[in-house]
């Protein structure tokens, strides 16, 4: 088994063993994760890699974790920041349970890699107009939303210690959050956007990165309520105290968490 970060293992393609034992000099593609194309060019594309010997020498995490998850920037990608992106993940992982990035340059980012599956892939909410999901929360299996409601109080507890630290994610949608399995967990990902409070920062504009921050995770534990009725402890008030803001039709969310909340 080969440790992909502080709590998660692989088990390698025994084909591949050899590798780990006689590295190459570069590194070796074990599979493409994702890849972001406009116009037909690449601009961000994110690989599982085995460290080859470069790597293992410029970066000690890698001997550690010699798979591991490398994201390149294309040239075309005028927003690249890999050595912003580095500060921003290992400042997180001072606060909260994230992997502690491996390495970066001018156009490479290297993490530890989190198996699993986006929250949004899990969720079955967030289609429009906003109040359609009320009867899709009515009618998706309560089992699997009481699921998805452990797994988002463990997000919105991770932000919160964020922000309490002066530090905000920036982009944090529900893509950039990775369940995984085994163990089963809620982690973090892509802190590219991040950015932390300073005495420049006034409170307003403070205000605004928090906001941004929590705007799908309490749209989202609105919609389980719906289907789960009223939860008790902070995300549930958070929810209910920011609906007006989160929801034109906002009276509509609070009758159906009411009618829930009754029958439960």
């Amino acid at each position: 088994m080969i440790h992909l970060s502080p709590h998660h293992q692989i088990e390698l393609d025994p084909a591949l063993m050899h590798m780990l034992e006689r590295p190459p000099d570069r590194d070796y593609v074990v599979r493409r994760v994702s890849q972001k194309v406009v116009n037909g060019q690449p601009l961000i594309q994110g690989e599982l890699v085995i460290s080859g010997n470069e790597t293992l020498d410029a970066y000690p995490l890698a001997v550690k974790y010699p798979v591991h998850f490398r994201k390149t920037y294309y040239p075309t990608c005028f927003h690249q920041h890999p050595d912003q992106e580095y500060e921003n993940q290992l400042a997180a992982s001072r606060i909260i349970d994230v992997p502690p990035p491996i390495g970066s340059t001018r156009t490479t980012f290297r993490s530890c890699y989190l198996p699993g599956t986006p929250f949004d892939r899990l969720s079955p909410f967030g289609v429009e107009p906003p109040e359609r999901n009320i009867q899709i929360a009515e009618e998706h299996p309560k089992a699997a939303c009481i699921g998805l409601w452990f797994l988002l109080n463990s997000v919105y507890t991770q932000i919160t210690a964020l922000h309490e630290n002066g530090f905000a994610h920036g982009d944090l949608f529900l893509h950039n959050i990775i369940i995984s399995p085994a163990p089963i967990g809620a982690h973090l990902i892509d802190f590219e956007q991040a950015v932390r409070r300073d005495d420049e920062m006034s409170d307003e504009v403070w205000k605004e990165k928090v906001d941004a921050d929590l705007s799908e995770i309490l749209k989202t534990g609105t919609f389980l309520q719906c289907a789960l009725g009223r939860q008790e402890g902070p995300l549930s008030n958070a929810c209910l105290k920011a609906l007006p803001k989160l929801f034109t039709a906002h009276r509509q969310f609070k009758r159906s968490i009411e009618r829930r909340t009754k029958r439960a």
